[in-house]
Parts: structure tokens; sequence; C-alpha cells
């Protein structure tokens, strides 16, 4: 692995950040919502990929899913590694 290093790009002036920082929170899994129109429903193939992909699950490098409340549902948009 190497170490993030940052980039010299002196005719790039940085955006301004105008929004607040994202509020992290506990949801349960049951009550996360995904849109159809972002992810197609699951395939027998893809639940023995996920099946497969469980039993070698390492805790410690899971990604949190990313969330946003939309219409009094947590819908998730992001949980790629």
């Amino acid at each position: 692995m190497r170490p993030i290093t940052a980039l010299n790009l002196p005719d790039c002036t940085p955006a301004t950040v105008t929004s607040a920082p994202p509020r992290l929170r506990q949801v349960a899994p049951g009550d996360l919502h995904v849109d159809e129109a972002y992810q197609r429903s699951l395939s027998e193939r893809s639940i023995k990929l996920i099946r497969k992909l469980g039993m070698r699950y390492e805790k410690q490098i899971r990604l949190t899913p990313e969330a946003k409340t939309v219409d009094l549902y947590a819908r998730v948009f992001d949980a790629r590694d």
C-alpha cells in the first residue's frame, strides 16, 4: 500500500463547502429503502453471490451504506467498495 498525498495543482482553486457535513445515525437495516430505478431486484444468482461474500465477510473492512432521508424513508444511495 502507499500513502495518500496531496496533488500540486497551482492553477486550480478548491471549491468552497457551503453545506453542513453529513449527520451520522444508526438505522435498522429493515428501515432502509432503495429506489428500484437505482438497484434492480435480486436474482437467485445474485443471492448466491451475496451468500458467498457473506461467508468471507470481514467486519473490519466493511463500508457503511450512505442514505438520505427522503419522504420519511432512509434511502440508500451508496455502499460500494
